[in-house]
């Protein structure tokens, strides 16, 4: 059902402000009793479809048509504006990751020529060890006689 409220009220299922049309399923036992209550105070009139589309037409837009536009071209322009700084950004960030991610490689390399270096210098270390064992034995003197 159709209604347009006559006077702001405050009921059970809402507030109904004035001058506002209203489309409600009036099988919903609390809307149909708010309605009702409305219609006999004179607070609300019912409206046919009809009656609804001429209310609704006659409603006129406080803003012009030329003020729309100009409004909407400078919408528009902000947007281009935020888009155009969202996209800078993006390329920023882009640019840190890369510039990360060279970072990240360079100190993996330098770890990696580091620990090579270290297993060259423990494995020299052992074959050092294992070279002077074998000449302490071999020059051992022999005191089994």
């Amino acid at each position: 059902m159709l209604i347009k409220i006559k006077s702001t009220r405050d009921t059970a299922v809402g507030t109904f402000i004035h001058g506002i049309i209203y489309d409600l399923n009036m099988k919903n036992f609390a809307t149909k009793k708010a309605v009702d209550s409305m219609i006999e105070n004179k607070a609300a009139v019912k409206l046919t479809d009809k009656q609804a589309k001429k209310e609704r037409e006659a409603v006129v837009s406080l803003v012009t048509a030329d003020t729309a536009d100009e409004v909407a071209l400078a919408d528009l322009a902000d947007a281009e504006k935020a888009v155009k700084a969202a996209n800078a950004d993006r390329d920023a960030a882009q640019n840190e990751v890369k510039d990360l991610t060279a970072s990240a490689e360079t100190a993996a390399t330098d770890a990696q020529a580091a620990l090579d270096a270290a297993i060259t210098e423990r494995d020299a270390a052992r074959q050092e060890v294992e070279d002077l064992k074998t000449s302490a034995v071999a020059t051992k003197p022999d005191t089994a006689k």
